[in-house]
């Protein structure tokens, strides 16, 4: 489980994972609204590397701690 403001998530992003990130902004750039939905950029957001955000940022920043839970 991964929590932090939304922008400490962004910039790290654009640091170690600058393709997600231009991607998923030109996706969110190109959404519209459908009801209550927001549909994002398609083929924008197809275009994102298939990588996980523990591989593409949680091994790089230095602003992450584990913090050991048990929730038994």
């Amino acid at each position: 489980m991964f929590m932090a403001k939304v922008q400490t998530i962004l910039s790290e992003v654009e640091l170690y994972a600058s393709e997600v990130y231009s991607a998923c902004k030109e996706a969110f750039e190109n959404a519209h609204r459908d009801l209550d939905f927001l549909r994002l950029g398609k083929s924008h957001f197809e275009s994102s590397p298939a990588i996980s955000f523990d591989h593409a940022v949680m091994e790089f920043t230095e602003r992450g701690v584990l913090i050991p839970i048990d929730s038994g």
